[in-house]
């Protein structure tokens, strides 16, 4: 806020000014940006729901296995300028489906909340989930620090499962689970309180079925 008299400019009560930052951008180079994976990767990890990975390995198997970019802004990194090779990028730097990370990442919340988790994916550190696997078989994804469920010894997903019986924080503010959300956007939605909503009638919205009945026949 300008003080009118002084010119000077003053903090604004109850306000506090961010940081400005002056980012330079090449636009001429965003495609060759976005055809590769860039070197803050290497440098500063990638964060998922608060835990850092470090995935060293996991960029030379990229750069070994979709080869690099030859010239232009990505020049030397990993190649993900195919639908293919983008897949096998998203597998390969998911702790879901690379055990190498995940086990990285329980032993990071270990260390943080010291109570007992890189069991749940023990056994699973050289485990490697392809874009080939996925195109040949349904398979099952490995317990992860990136969400809340276990697959440990067969164990069908259920969300919360490994909040309850390890004790690992919540995914909120406070890491206990929140029934208040005490937000502008929240207040004008009217949801800051859990509140019941009746599902929606699908029959008379969109012709579906009526709960309970068969469903149509699909002709073979």
């Amino acid at each position: 806020m300008r003080d009118w008299r002084t010119g000077e400019v003053e903090p604004i009560p109850g306000k506090t000014m961010p940081n400005l930052v002056v980012v330079e951008r090449d636009y001429t180079a965003i495609a060759d940006k976005m055809a590769s994976i860039g070197p803050l990767l290497d440098r500063l990890g990638m964060t998922t729901k608060a835990i850092t990975y470090r995935p060293d390995e996991e960029l030379a198997h990229l750069a070994a296995k979709n080869g690099v970019m030859l010239g232009g802004a990505g020049d030397g990194r990993p190649a993900i300028d195919t639908d293919a090779k983008m897949a096998e990028a998203i597998l390969t730097l998911s702790s879901t489906t690379n055990g190498r990370l995940a086990v990285q990442g329980f032993r990071e919340l270990e260390r943080r909340t010291g109570t007992r988790l890189v069991d749940l994916a023990g056994g699973s550190e050289e485990k490697r989930i392809s874009f080939a696997d996925t195109q040949a078989r349904p398979v099952p994804v490995i317990t992860s620090p990136e969400w809340s469920g276990s697959e440990t010894g067969g164990r069908r997903y259920a969300p919360f499962t490994v909040n309850v019986e390890r004790s690992k924080p919540w995914h909120t503010l406070t890491g206990r689970m929140h029934f208040l959300l005490d937000h502008d956007w929240m207040h004008e939605f009217g949801e800051t309180l859990p509140v019941y909503r009746a599902p929606l009638n699908m029959h008379r919205l969109f012709g579906e079925p009526e709960p309970g009945e068969l469903g149509r026949t699909v002709p073979r």
